[in-house]
C-alpha cells in the first residue's frame, strides 16, 4: 500500500512528464523482480519525431524524476541560447 506522499510525488511526476510532452506507462519487457516504468511520448504530436511507442527512458520514479529535470534543464538552456 502506498502512502500520501508516495501519492503525490507520483502526481507531481505524470503533472511534469505531461508539461514535457510525455506519459508514464509500463515497462514492456520487465520481469517480475524488478519495477520499472517507461516514458513515451503522450500523443503523435506532443513530440512527433518519436513514435508514439518509443521508450524515451525506463527506470525508478526517482530516476524517471531526475531524467525529467535534465530535459527541462536542456529545453531552458537551448531558449537562453536562442534568445542570446
Amino acid at each position: 500500500m502506498s502512502g500520501w506522499n508516495t501519492i503525490q510525488t507520483i502526481r507531481k511526476l505524470e503533472q511534469r512528464a505531461d508539461l514535457l510532452g510525455m506519459k508514464f506507462t509500463a515497462y514492456r519487457h520487465d520481469d517480475r523482480w524488478v519495477e520499472n516504468i517507461a516514458l513515451v511520448p503522450k500523443d503523435r504530436d506532443a513530440l512527433p519525431i518519436y513514435s508514439r511507442d518509443a521508450e524515451m527512458f525506463v527506470g525508478s520514479l526517482e530516476h524517471a524524476d531526475r531524467f525529467m529535470q535534465g530535459v527541462l534543464w536542456a529545453r531552458e538552456y537551448d531558449r537562453m541560447a536562442v534568445d542570446r
